[in-house]
């Protein structure tokens, strides 16, 4: 592996740990506010179940 394609890769991986180092401080957050796991669950298959509509339905 050479420096460019280091460099390349590093400039790749930097929005991805982003995105879940933020994804996990929001999660734990809710758990720090929340301190209820069920609807934190809940929040997130009623999230997940809408957005996958909302998708269906541009979709078509």
């Amino acid at each position: 592996m050479n420096r460019r394609n280091k460099y390349t890769f590093a400039a790749l991986s930097l929005p991805y740990s982003l995105i879940c180092s933020s994804l996990f401080n929001l999660y734990f957050a809710q758990l720090i506010i929340a301190k209820n796991l069920q609807s934190i669950l809940q929040n997130v298959i009623v999230n997940f179940i809408l957005s996958f509509v909302t998708n269906f339905a541009y979709k078509k």
